[in-house]
């Protein structure tokens, strides 16, 4: 019996088969007028064997917003996830 799709496409990846370090093209969106937005799933770590210590999350937390914020009006969102 085949599994039902959700409406969020991450939840039907089998994560098991995913093996960080790892980057995907999650989607792409167009808006009304033509514009695109790409949406990447970017793994640092294994989900539920392996994390990332709190020194290297939190560099990367500053980079992605000096980057967001200082030299790109191309960046919608950035949102970390994990445990």
């Amino acid at each position: 019996m085949q599994k039902e799709k959700t409406n969020v496409e991450s939840f039907d990846l089998d994560h098991t088969k995913v093996k960080a370090p790892y980057v995907r093209l999650a989607g792409v969106k167009t808006g009304k007028n033509g514009d695109e937005v790409y949406k990447y799933d970017i793994r640092f770590k294994q989900p539920n064997k392996e994390h990332m210590e709190m020194p290297a999350l939190h560099s990367l937390e500053h980079l992605s917003a000096d980057i967001i914020r200082n030299y790109s009006d191309h960046i919608v969102d950035f949102s970390p996830m994990g445990n």
